[in-house]
């Protein structure tokens, strides 16, 4: 498959996560999945997802690149627009003082549990943008997949002059839920000292032994939420549906943590006539791009 082949089928991408110098860019896409290709996986794969598979592999970087990008900017916009009518109750949870304690010191320490190709990290930094925060972070993300090698140059180009340090995302993998939970020092140790913690989609990608011990036996709730610092904030994001919300909110207070506010967000999402000729071309049209969301977020802090 050529370049040029997958400047077309990706532009949306870069069209929705507002990167500058589109050219260079899409180029740069298009190179860093080709070298997805070219190589074997020798990494541990979320469950669901056959990487194997060319295809399963576009469609999955142009979902959460495009949709799930612009859904995690988004909630955090809400969120803010609910400080300003909620203000009160907003100044007694003091969410708006860890906001200026951020911006003051220009630095903030962010745990991405699942998520792991980088979406909620960049959705984070596009709202940053728009309140003109410019703060340097310290990403560590924890996934079943390693990601590094994949979207460490994506993390690079979005971030070209390195405002928000997302060349210095670090990366560990897991091969089962108690694995991440029961042996992971460092995870342990970037927890304690967590400004955030984000959980987007992470509920929905375990299996249903996994999420056993997410809720009733309250170990990750325990475990690593009860590990923060207090007045740090978990963001949450993930399906409407299966009960997710509601077992994050399970987790959430078995960890002490306050509920700030939650809300829901649709979007539907359309593509040039141009690039749905590309996806048949190369017979992406098993893997069409997502075109619509519909997600529950909520925000935390703990006490």
């Amino acid at each position: 498959m050529n370049r040029q082949n997958f400047n077309n089928v990706y532009e949306t991408v870069w069209r929705l996560i507002c990167l500058e110098g589109r050219k260079n860019t899409v180029v740069a896409a298009s190179n860093t999945i080709q070298r997805i290709d070219e190589r074997t996986n020798p990494y541990p794969t979320p469950r669901g997802f056959n990487f194997m598979k060319q295809d399963i592999r576009y469609a999955y970087y142009y979902c959460f690149f495009t949709i799930d990008t612009y859904a995690i900017k988004e909630c955090w916009h809400l969120f803010h627009i609910l400080s300003f009518y909620n203000l009160q109750e907003w100044k007694q949870s003091n969410v708006i003082t860890w906001l200026n304690n951020i911006i003051t010191t220009q630095n903030a320490n962010l745990v991405c549990l699942g998520g792991g190709a980088g979406y909620e990290i960049v959705g984070f930094c596009k709202w940053l943008k728009t309140v003109n925060a410019k703060i340097k972070l310290h990403p560590f993300i924890v996934d079943k997949y390693r990601w590094a090698s994949d979207t460490q140059r994506l993390l690079e180009i979005f971030d070209s002059q390195n405002e928000y340090n997302l060349r210095e995302t670090r990366y560990t993998t897991y091969s089962s839920l108690l694995d991440m939970i029961a042996c992971n020092n460092e995870l342990m140790d970037r927890l304690r000292s967590a400004d955030l913690v984000t959980v987007a989609k992470f509920i929905s990608a375990l299996d249903s032994n996994e999420k056993e011990y997410t809720v009733p036996r309250g170990i990750c709730g325990t475990k690593l939420l009860k590990a923060m610092k207090p007045g740090a904030l978990v963001f949450f994001m993930d399906n409407i549906g299966a009960e997710n919300l509601n077992q994050m909110r399970i987790a959430a207070e078995t960890a002490e943590l306050k509920c700030i506010a939650e809300l829901i967000h649709r979007r539907t999402e359309t593509i040039p006539q141009h690039e749905i000729e590309g996806i048949q071309i190369n017979n992406f049209i098993t893997a069409l791009p997502l075109l619509s969301t519909d997600v529950c977020a909520a925000l935390w802090q703990k006490q």
